[in-house]
């Protein structure tokens, strides 16, 4: 069986993980940057990029390392 939608995951030191390639870096819920999760209309003068894809494991919420 040839199972070709395999993830490749890799854990770091300072709970840091690269999944398929890409860093995520760990964050503790009062420590989330300023454009986590911001949702506004393009157009709005007041529109911001956000960070629309994360996830949870171990107490952490991982984002992509923008470094």
């Amino acid at each position: 069986m040839d199972n070709n939608n395999m993830k490749t995951i890799k854990f770091l030191k300072d709970n840091a993980i690269r999944l398929d390639g890409r860093l995520y870096r760990p964050y503790l819920i009062g420590d989330l940057p300023n454009n986590f999760g911001c949702i506004t209309v393009p157009g709005d003068p007041d529109f911001k990029e956000g960070i629309p894809f994360w996830f949870g494991y171990k107490g952490f919420t991982y984002l992509i390392d923008q470094r």
